[in-house]
């Protein structure tokens, strides 16, 4: 893309944006309702109601009802289609919530979902944000739907939101002739909370499907989400509530049999272990594990790499999750976006990435022997110190490691901080890392416009072992082992804009952390515009996204570059979405690049431009069939490339569920032709909340890689859970298959409370 052309496009957004931000107050004064913050309060309550859906307990009669919520989405301020109303009572150990969701056609309530952490928004559901510290940052989410499904997460920060964290609460929902009901027990050992503040934050939203409709009790704006605490009501009158003795008592005995066929030997293993938390003070946890085991946990997804950097694979072990947003550092967070997803190229470095604990560089597990976790809040001050000892493996030794973040609350919603790690699971040198943020962020920006943003600092240094013979080298810290950089952002619903810089230092290296790539500098931004037609073609709103980033090397010289344009992005009111996009890339290669290793090919040295085009459809979840379909086309160095990219889910009941994911990439090179597949077939059977087998298929062309896991999972009790795991490698070799590694784990955990 020519420079001037490029500099019209930056301008033209850029005018947009200025011309339309002060418009927001202006629709503050037009709707004052939206911008209120209500207030309920809690009745305490001798007997506990009997969860059942039912509600007619004497306490839910006795108790202050609250409402109304209003319309976020689709009229934002509008009185919500169907009334809803909920209540809060509570006893010295738990506090208890019931949503009446009100509907005058109880037979249309989309209800299909009923696993423990499914996508519930694909459902009518309930959302409910707690913010026990009452500042405006931090808190937890629970999600409900109509079957009693249930889904939660950690809030770090009013923007990082950590879903695969399960805590440990009970909800009966039924659906009736006046709608559907609620009742929630959360249990007060179950949270974190400030025993010195008057109040805690509380928000609800409701999400009436088949409308796409979401409703809201407070500040329901659209440039908010219901998660972000920040815009929370109050929940009052709680008093005298206590988490009894503070000490949660976890442990394990696991039963595993592994049959190696390749190196023909078979292990029948049997261990114990467990995990022991006390809760120093209400908002502080001292946690430790012994014999960490994670043998319940679902297998990674493998993903199609066409690019000459590394991929970061999620966190999934629960030890790791618990508390896991304390350790978030700079712009590593990011919360949940409508419209065009982001492009990943400009990542910045992690300091502290769980899954080096644990796990070889070949995602292989590694025991753990114990560790030890100290995290939580001590007034202003945020902690997490987390140390650990992996076991030896292969070559490599047992080896303790060590990371440390601590940051402190300043302003309304900002924090500046420090982290540090120690050690490296998989050599044996001693390495170190330091470093420092800065994160601004307000809701009122212009009345009620989001700004927020990050500045941060890394430097990591490593020092060989000692021995006899070679004594270790003095080292010393300079600017090529630093990484810093920072970011300015807009994250709003009409307009938001975001621009950002990092820069990665030839020597930083953080043997606990990801990065993707070495010796960079980073320049990336990104533009939208995202109207809201009235009565327009049964459209709910318009993307039109412009984003960009530059790499070059430390001597500025510009390595990648890349151009994304989405001229249309439709997303109607049935919740269905039609989107285009154009993509301009650039790579400047000074060594070859194996873009495939099954076929040997390389791309040889060389500068490269190329354009490419993308089309896709993905259609409402509210349907029986729901499907997600893209195809792409274009250059790709000095070749070519097309991509079929295809997900199809079907819920026929709430009991069973089957989703097939295929992904095709063909490349047409000069060296050579090839073609990476990637497919998967998830079934799932739910003959309640509590009780779930899965089953999931996995096949990547790479290496023809074929793996399948099928997963019985019961929480018999709150908290406590049984696990039955197959994993079985397959390998397809000249249209043969072949059983690779077979591993059959039978785990039983309690979970005992003091």
């Amino acid at each position: 893309m020519p420079p001037k052309t490029h500099q019209r496009i930056l301008a033209a957004i850029l005018m947009l944006g200025l011309f339309s931000l002060p418009l927001s107050g202006q629709e503050e004064k037009e709707n004052e309702g939206l911008f209120r913050r209500p207030s309920i309060t809690a009745l305490r309550v001798k007997e506990a109601p009997v969860l059942d859906g039912r509600m007619n307990d004497a306490a839910w009669e006795k108790a202050q009802a609250s409402g109304p919520l209003l319309q976020e989405q689709p009229d934002e301020g509008a009185a919500g289609s169907e009334r809803t109303e909920f209540r809060v009572v509570y006893t010295s150990t738990a506090l208890y919530i019931g949503v009446w969701c009100f509907d005058r056609e109880p037979e249309k309530i989309i209800s299909r979902l009923m696993a423990r952490d499914s996508p519930l928004p694909k459902d009518d559901a309930v959302c409910i944000a707690l913010d026990p510290f009452l500042d405006r940052r931090n808190g937890y989410w629970f999600m409900i739907n109509p079957n009693g499904a249930q889904s939660d997460a950690l809030i770090t920060n009013n923007t990082d939101i950590n879903d695969d964290w399960d805590g440990v609460w009970s909800v009966v929902a039924r659906i009736d002739e006046e709608g559907w009901k609620a009742e929630i027990e959360l249990p007060f050992n179950s949270l974190s909370f400030n025993p010195n503040v008057e109040a805690w934050g509380i928000n609800i939203s409701r999400h009436i499907r088949r409308r796409q409709e979401w409703n809201r009790w407070s500040r329901p704006l659209q440039d908010f989400d219901t998660y972000q605490v920040s815009e929370a009501g109050y929940l009052r009158g709680l008093s005298g509530i206590e988490q009894g003795l503070g000490i949660e008592f976890a442990p394990y005995a696991i039963t595993k049999f592994r049959d190696q066929r390749e190196l023909d030997d078979t292990d029948l293993l049997m261990d114990i272990g467990g995990d022991l938390r006390y809760r120093v003070t209400p908002n502080l946890s001292l946690s430790m594990s012994y014999n960490t085991d994670f043998a319940e946990t679902e297998i990674d997804r493998p993903q199609i790499n066409l690019t000459r950097f590394k991929i970061k694979y999620p966190e999934k072990r629960d030890f790791f999750l618990q508390d896991a947003g304390i350790f978030n550092f700079g712009r590593n967070s990011g919360g949940r976006r409508r419209g065009p997803r982001r492009p990943g190229s400009a990542t910045e470095p992690i300091p502290f990435f769980s899954r080096t604990v644990g796990l070889t560089p070949d995602r292989r597990p590694r025991s753990i022997v114990g560790a030890t976790k100290l995290t939580g809040r001590l007034g202003e001050y945020n902690i997490g110190l987390l140390d650990a000892y992996v076991d030896d493996y292969e070559d490599l030794p047992g080896s303790n490691v060590f990371a440390g973040r601590i940051s402190r609350n300043i302003l309304e919603q900002s924090s500046v901080g420090i982290i540090t790690t120690h050690g490296d699971p998989n050599s044996s040198n001693e390495d170190f890392l330091v470093g420092a943020d800065l994160g601004l962020r307000t809701s009122e920006f212009l009345g009620s416009q989001l700004l927020q943003s990050n500045l941060w600092v890394l430097s990591s240094w490593s020092e060989e072992t000692p021995d006899e013979d070679n004594p270790p080298a003095e080292t010393t810290i300079d600017e090529n082992s630093l990484s810093f950089g920072g970011n300015i952002e807009l994250p709003n619903d009409r307009y938001s804009a975001n621009v950002q810089f990092f820069q990665v230092g030839e020597d930083f290296d953080p043997a606990l952390g990801f990065v993707r790539r070495e010796s960079v500098r980073a320049y990336f931004s990104e533009f939208s515009y995202k109207p809201r037609p009235k009565n327009f073609y049964d459209i709910r709103q318009l993307f039109f996204f412009y984003s960009n980033s530059f790499e070059t090397d430390l001597d500025n010289k510009l390595e990648t570059a890349s151009h994304s344009l989405f001229p249309l992005y439709i997303y109607t009111n049935n919740g269905d979405k039609f989107w285009s996009k154009v993509s301009y890339e650039h790579d400047a290669l000074t060594e070859p690049f194996e873009v495939s290793r099954s076929e040997g090919i390389e791309i040889p040295v060389g500068e490269y431009w190329w354009p490419s085009y993308k089309v896709g459809i993905d259609t409402s979840s509210h349907r029986l069939v729901e499907f997600e379909l893209s195809y792409g086309f274009g250059k790709y160095y000095d070749g070519s490339r097309s991509a079929w990219e295809t997900e199809i889910s079907v819920r026929p009941s709430s009991f069973f569920s089957i989703r097939a994911d295929y992904e095709l990439q063909s490349i047409s090179l000069p060296q050579g032709d090839f073609k990476e597949r990637l497919a998967s077939i998830k079934t799932r059977f739910s003959l309640s909340p509590q009780l779930n087998w899965s089953n999931l298929l996995q096949y990547y062309s790479d290496g023809d890689q074929i793996g399948f896991q099928s997963r019985i999972h019961w929480e018999y009790n709150p908290g406590s859970n049984l696990y039955l795991v197959l994993n079985q490698g397959i390998d397809r070799n000249e249209s043969r298959l072949r059983w690779t590694e077979s591993e059959l784990a039978f785990k039983i955990g309690l979970s005992l409370r003091f």
